[in-house]
Parts: C-alpha cells; sequence; structure tokens
C-alpha cells in the first residue's frame, strides 16, 4: 500500500433517511504531515535532553580523589580530560543520540583510555551506569506530553 503524506482529500457522501451530506474527508482524517513533523520534533528535543542528561550524569559520577576509585565505580579524574571530552549528539538521519568521550590524541594510548576504563581489565565504567540510570528514571518522563 501506498503511504499518504499530507492532508488527505477524499470527498464523501452520506445519506441518512433521504437527506444527502458532502463532508470533505480532510475534516475527519489526519494530516500526516503535520503529525511527522510534531513527532520529529518530540524526538528530536526528547533525543538531545536524554543525550545531555546522560552526559551530565557521566560527568558528576567521576570525582577529584587522591586514592584510585574502586573497581566497578567510575574513574576518579586526574588531568580532567576525560571528562572535559564527553559530549552527546543528536543524528537527525538515525533519529538517535550518541553520548561519550571523544578520542583524546596526543600521547601514546591516549584514544583508548576512555574504552579500556569502561569495558576492559580496569572495570571503571562511567558512561553504561549513566544511562542505564537515564533510561530507567528519567525517559518515560521526558517523552510524557512531548509531542504538540
Amino acid at each position: 500500500p501506498e503511504c499518504l503524506q499530507g492532508p488527505v482529500f477524499i470527498e464523501s457522501t452520506i445519506v441518512m433517511a433521504g437527506i444527502g451530506f458532502r463532508m470533505p474527508a480532510n475534516s475527519v482524517f489526519f494530516n500526516t504531515r503535520e503529525i511527522d513533523s510534531s513527532l520529529d520534533k518530540a524526538e528530536k528535543r526528547v533525543l538531545s535532553r536524554f543525550g545531555f542528561e546522560t552526559r551530565k550524569d557521566a560527568k558528576s559520577s567521576m570525582r577529584r580523589r587522591r586514592q584510585p576509585s574502586g573497581e566497578g565505580s567510575p574513574p576518579r579524574v586526574v588531568t580532567g580530560l576525560l571528562k572535559r571530552f564527553i559530549f552527546f549528539s543528536y543524528d537527525r538521519f538515525k533519529k538517535s543520540v550518541v553520548t561519550g568521550p571523544a578520542r583524546i590524541t596526543g600521547f601514546k594510548g591516549a584514544g583508548d583510555a576512555p574504552e579500556a576504563l569502561e569495558h576492559g581489565k580496569l572495570n571503571r565504567p562511567f558512561m553504561t551506569p549513566a544511562f542505564t540510570r537515564q533510561l530507567d528514571e528519567h525517559m518515560p518522563d521526558m517523552w510524557k506530553n512531548s509531542i504538540r
């Protein structure tokens, strides 16, 4: 079946008790372009907010401390580079948001550090817990009444 775009203009005639009524169908059907536009705007707003909140949560979980963080807890802040280079970006083509640290270059092995902290032997996750918290606690409220 073909997908209809924009307002649907179909005329129909209803006959009741010998009296005919002409009514344009667009008074009954939805304007699909307007709905898609509202949905796209809401989706961008909600996903961007989700990315921002996940980024904020991940950054606030990393603390400046003298002793190393324990296994399973977020990494401690030493230079602040990792904390400073966490970003989020909404991808309008994929309709998704990407949140995480940017690849840091400049010295040997620097680009591998975030992945090693999150998934490697060091086991100092900071993005996954932030993502899970935001998804479980805040995502339903972000979508509530978001389509205008």
